[in-house]
């Protein structure tokens, strides 16, 4: 299978803070966190899209040509247990990925410590395009962070990476030798296939404006063939573990300016002129009338600088504003669902789309559960939508009776919300009977 359309049924659980900022040439950070990449070369030979995969990413774009945000927010995306998103399939105790800035946005540039990290645990890979029967790589752990601040007014960019206990198709791994790459031959395929494996590398550059940008990256793994040859590439390159950090248009540790202040003509006064004594008669006469401006100081603030005066509309995803959202249970489609305690996992499924029906992609979606008694608990999954605007949500097996209320606001930076769903689940007991809170001796549910 070579497609890299993300129709996976994994659970994906992430939370974005701060508000979407546009382009700027002013000097500024950047993030970006990927836990697991896959670059199909077949997908240039067969004529697919050349888009990589990137289930778990964090503050970035699943893009070949345009990869990264116009600056580092805070984002974490996580996922529970398993994911399936074609050509991958990752099982894992820990699956994270996570941008923060400390202390937060609302402070200058040059005081903040923007960093990337990723983490998995007891990780069990399968690549399934790159050769017949696919390639598994298994792990104890990977992780890797890279982190951005200035150190007496310059860009200092750290970063580090660890891998434990490394197995590819079987073949354990040493780590202390293989900085510079070694071959695994994978002893199944029929096209003589080998992996290339690489370990904790870390790539900086340096552009001329004074931009610097830094990766580190936990394991990268190139799948070569005979057919390899024949593209030019390797027929997969899997990249996991990936913290990026970067300084750009300049130096991101200079002052930031002031905003500039702007006289601006205020209101015109009229103000009668002296008058004139004429001898003989007394007769008096107006003088000329004189305009005179009064100044008033305006202060305009630009983008980027904090400001009381309201904020701007943030969009929510791609072609998102005006919505309509559709949420339902993947068991019945329908929006009431019956289940017994402990028994299956709940998934509900739908779809959000714009007020001219295109699919709203990468949309922020607000998921509460409303408990018996109604107490109402915000849920930070993160859940956002993927391509055709589709929307999945797992949930563990230890829910009791509740409702699930979706929630989608067209502008983030709003509570105003654009569109709601509201499903309901019902959970019985081995008796039959409703459970409303969770039995005795049983964990508290995640939600």
């Amino acid at each position: 299978m070579l497609t890299t359309a993300l129709a996976g049924t994994g659970v994906l659980i992430g939370s974005s803070i701060g508000s979407a900022q546009a382009p700027t040439t002013q000097p500024n950070w950047n993030c970006r966190a990927s836990l697991i990449r896959v670059d199909q070369g077949l997908t240039d030979l067969l004529g697919l899209p050349a888009s990589p995969v990137e289930p778990l990413l964090a503050n970035g774009r699943n893009s070949a040509t345009a990869p990264d945000s116009p600056a580092c927010l805070p984002d974490s995306q996580s996922a529970q247990e398993r994911i399936d998103v074609t050509p991958l399939t990752v099982v894992g105790d820990v699956l994270k990925a996570e941008t923060t800035v400390t202390p937060g946005l609302g402070v200058a540039r040059n005081t903040r410590t923007n960093t990337a990290t990723t983490s998995a645990e007891k990780l069990n890979l399968l690549i399934q395009s790159a050769i017949p029967g696919g390639v598994l790589v298994t792990a104890d752990a990977v992780q890797s962070t890279a982190s951005a601040s200035c150190v007496a007014g310059v860009p200092t960019l750290t970063g580090s990476s660890q891998v434990t206990n490394l197995r590819i198709a079987g073949n354990a791994i040493p780590l202390d030798s293989v900085l510079d790459g070694i071959a695994v031959p994978l002893t199944d395929s029929p096209l003589g296939a080998v992996a290339k494996v690489y370990v904790n590398r870390q790539e900086t550059s340096t552009a001329a404006d004074g931009s610097k940008a830094l990766t580190q990256t936990a394991l990268r793994i190139e799948v070569l063939g005979a057919l390899a040859d024949v593209i030019g590439k390797p027929l997969a390159t899997v990249v996991l573990g990936e913290s990026r950090v970067s300084s750009q248009n300049g130096n991101a540790c200079d002052a930031e300016p002031p905003p500039p202040t702007v006289t601006v003509p205020g209101p015109t006064t009229t103000v009668p002129g002296p008058t004139t004594t004429v001898p003989g008669p007394t007769t008096t006469v107006p003088g000329p009338t004189q305009t005179v401006p009064v100044p008033v100081p305006v202060t305009v603030t630009t983008p980027g600088s904090v400001s009381g005066a309201g904020t701007s509309p943030v969009r929510n995803g791609t072609n998102g504003g005006c919505g309509r959202l559709t949420m339902f249970f993947a068991k019945n489609r329908r929006k009431t669902l019956g289940v017994r305690f402990g028994q299956e996992r709940v998934v509900t499924r739908g779809r959000i789309v714009n007020c001219s029906g295109k699919s709203i992609v990468r949309a922020r979606i607000d998921v509460f559960h409303v408990l018996p008694g109604g107490t109402k608990r915000l849920v930070k999954t993160g859940l956002r939508s993927r391509e055709l605007g589709r929307l999945t949500q797992i949930m563990p097996r230890n829910l009791f009776t509740r409702k699930l209320v979706f929630e989608y606001r067209g502008d983030l930076s709003s509570s105003r919300v654009t569109s709601r769903q509201t499903l309901q689940i019902n959970v019985r007991d081995a008796r039959g009977k409703l459970v409303t809170k969770a039995p005795k001796g049983q964990g508290k549910p995640k939600f």
